[in-house]
């Protein structure tokens, strides 16, 4: 540490936190961290352009129970969340696809399942998508709603919705 009339001192070990790089038991290594969040290259502006830039973050699985679906806007997709979907959980995204299939101008039946599948975050969800997207991009979107219900509901879930 530098005084104000830029003479190095060192920091009394007491004044230290026991897991500092600074003590002589610790190797003079980068610091390092178990959480692989922390130990992230910095990010430097001038290294890409902003085409370049995307936001990312580790894949898990939300700590809600239940699934939620938010919409922002009628002319926007829905986001169906991470987590257990249900029924009414699945009505609820449904209807708000069916907004945004109304409100959306210029969007035909045959590109309906294409434009709200960005909004499935739930990772075993997208995956699912994402690995038979072709053939769910040609259905009509009542028969991916169908495909849904019916991989990510338990089995005769008709009979428990009153």
């Amino acid at each position: 540490m530098k005084t104000r009339s830029g003479k190095r001192t060192e920091l009394p070990s007491s004044l230290l936190p026991p897991s500092s790089p600074l003590l002589p038991s610790s190797p003079l290594t980068p610091l390092s961290s178990p959480n692989p969040l922390i130990n992230r290259p910095h990010y430097n502006s001038s290294d890409c352009s902003s085409s370049d830039v995307s936001i990312s973050a580790p894949v898990t699985m939300s700590s809600k129970s239940t699934a939620e679906v938010t919409h922002v806007g009628s002319n926007k997709p829905p986001v169906l969340s991470a987590g257990t979907v249900s029924p009414e959980v699945l009505c609820q995204f449904e209807n708000a696809c069916h907004l945004f299939f109304r409100n959306k101008e210029g969007l035909e039946p045959k590109d309906f399942v294409t434009r709200i599948t960005g909004g499935l975050h739930d990772p075993l969800i997208s995956d699912w998508y994402w690995t038979g997207q072709v053939t769910f991009n040609a259905l009509l979107f009542e028969d991916f709603m169908k495909e849904l219900h019916n991989k990510w509901l338990a089995n005769n879930w008709e009979q428990d919705v009153c």
